[in-house]
């Protein structure tokens, strides 16, 4: 699988900002991840997409943790994850 620059993008608009904390804890970390980098403003990041709608963008400035819930991603991600949350 791969993405193109708008899907990688939309996802980290679409995906709600969580602290590492809380992706750990209460997500799912699949085995299958994408990777690349990306402009965000003037600083080039590094990006990491997991199967189960979870992300991380690390830039110069730092490092964020992103996260889909309940399908707000299935159309970029594909559906195999339709609740990534730990039970």
């Amino acid at each position: 699988m791969s993405l193109k620059p708008a899907q990688v993008a939309a996802f980290f608009t679409r995906a709600r900002q969580v602290s590492s904390e809380t992706l750990i804890r209460d997500y799912l970390w699949a085995p299958c991840k994408l990777v690349g980098t990306l402009q965000a403003g003037n600083e080039r990041c590094s990006w990491e997409l997991y199967a189960s709608a979870i992300g991380t963008l690390a830039c110069p400035s730092g490092t964020t943790y992103h996260a889909c819930d309940e399908g707000e991603c299935d159309d970029l991600l594909g559906s195999t994850f339709t609740d990534n949350r730990e039970r």
